[in-house]
């Protein structure tokens, strides 16, 4: 599985969905998410940035929590991606 992540702000959220609804997404309900990431270093955002490895636990709304593992590649934005759910 590749997850691909992007952020972006968005000035006309309604406009955006009601787009993707007319291309044939379909939204489920929202769901509120609470993280709790370990790594080595700790500090500064930038020290925290500069890890190779984070373990990732986060809880959902709905009950779920998910275990993920996070090992840096060449850059931020490439990243091995391992869910237990």
């Amino acid at each position: 599985m590749r997850e691909v992540e992007i952020k972006i702000k968005v000035p006309d959220l309604n406009g955006l969905r009601e787009k993707l609804e007319s291309l044939g997404c379909q939204f489920g309900d929202s769901v509120e998410q609470e993280d709790v990431v370990y790594t080595r270093n700790i500090g500064s955002l930038e020290t925290f940035l500069a890890n190779s490895e984070f373990l990732r636990i986060r809880t959902q709304s709905n009950g779920k929590k998910i275990f993920t593992y996070k090992r840096q590649r060449v850059n931020v934005l490439k990243s091995l991606n391992m869910n237990l759910r």
